[in-house]
C-alpha cells in the first residue's frame, strides 16, 4: 500500500471517523458478541483501521468496534491510521473482513465481488480481452501477472471455482436485490444464492426474494425451481435476444466492439434512420 508518512497507531476520538459507504452493514449479533468478549474491558486487542483525511478520518475496518465503543459512550478508540488513495482503503476493507471476519456467504459473494473490481482496477493488464491477459493463464511465463481468481484464491484459501461462482452471482444480482437478501431471517446456504442469482428475469428474482423475505416461500429451493420454469415458458423471445445480446457487448473486449461496429455499420445507420422517423 502505498504511505505517504509513517503508519502510527493512536486513540483518536470516535467523533471524528466518517462511518459511510461501508460494503457490510453492522449487525445487531455482531455487536452484542464484542460486548460479550469485551467484558468490562478497556479496549480491543486490536485497533480499528482508519484512513486519514483533510478533516478527520474515514473508517476502512472496525465498524463492530467502533459501534461497541459508541454503545458504552467511550470518547476516543484505538486505530492504525492509514495515507492511502480510495482503491487502496477499499481493498485493505475487503481484505480484512475476508481475512479475518466470520462472514455469512452473502458478504462473501459482496467482497469478492467488490475486490475483483478494485484489482482489476489496480490491475488492467490482468482484464479479460485487454492486450497481455493471456499471460496470466500461461505458468510457463516468468513472472506471469496473477490473475484476480488466482490471487483471490492463493490469499483466501478457497478454490478458484467457488471465487468465480460467488463473483458471478455478485455481478447478476442488483444492489436492491442485495439488500433484500440480506432481511432473509435464516443465512442463506451457497446453492440458494448461486441459484437465485441464476434467474436471469429480474422481476421472477425479485419476487422470488421478496417471498423468501416475508416467508411465504417455506421451500426456498422449491421457489427457485418454480421461478426458473416461469422464466423459461413466459419470457418474450425478442427480450431474451435483446439481453443475449447486451450480455455479449458488455463482455467484449474494446477491440472487439469495434470490430462488431465495422462489420454492423450499415444496419445500424439504417435502424438510426428508422428510429428516429418514428419520434
Amino acid at each position: 500500500m502505498t504511505t505517504t508518512e509513517p503508519q502510527i497507531i493512536k486513540a483518536i476520538a470516535i467523533a471524528d471517523i466518517a462511518l459511510g459507504g461501508r460494503l457490510r452493514p453492522v449487525s445487531g449479533n455482531g455487536v452484542n458478541s464484542l460486548l460479550d468478549a469485551l467484558d468490562g474491558k478497556e479496549g480491543f486487542a486490536n485497533p480499528i483501521q482508519v484512513r486519514k483525511m483533510r478533516s478527520g478520518y474515514r473508517l476502512i475496518d472496525g465498524a463492530h468496534r467502533v459501534a461497541v465503543a459508541m454503545e458504552l459512550g467511550w470518547e476516543s478508540i484505538q486505530a492504525k491510521i492509514h495515507h492511502c488513495t480510495d482503491v487502496e482503503a477499499r481493498l485493505l476493507e475487503i481484505d480484512c473482513n475476508l481475512g479475518g471476519a466470520e462472514l455469512t456467504v452473502l458478504d462473501t459473494m459482496v467482497f469478492l465481488t467488490e475486490r475483483k473490481r478494485v484489482y482489476v482496477e489496480l490491475h488492467p493488464e490482468t482484464k479479460a480481452g485487454s492486450a497481455g491477459a493471456t499471460a496470466r493463464w500461461n505458468a510457463t511465463v516468468k513472472n506471469p501477472v496473477a490473475s484476480f481468481a488466482a490471487s483471490a484464491a492463493e490469499k483466501f484459501g478457497v478454490s478458484q471455482s467457488k471465487i468465480f461462482k460467488l463473483v458471478a452471482a455478485g455481478e447478476a444480482l442488483s444492489t436492491g436485490d442485495i439488500a433484500a437478501l440480506r432481511c432473509i431471517s435464516a443465512p442463506l446456504q451457497n446453492g440458494q444464492l448461486l441459484d437465485i442469482a441464476k434467474i436471469k428475469d429480474p422481476e421472477v428474482r425479485g419476487a422470488v426474494i421478496k417471498g423468501a423475505v416475508s416467508g411465504d416461500f417455506k421451500n426456498l429451493t422449491v421457489a427457485i425451481a418454480n421461478a426458473s420454469k416461469t422464466t423459461t415458458t413466459t419470457a418474450d423471445p425478442i427480450e431474451q435476444h435483446h439481453q443475449k445480446m447486451l450480455g455479449a457487448w458488455k463482455r467484449a473486449s474494446l477491440e472487439a466492439r469495434r470490430r462488431f461496429l465495422r462489420d454492423v455499420a450499415g444496419d445500424a445507420t439504417l435502424l438510426l434512420a428508422q428510429i428516429g422517423g418514428e419520434k
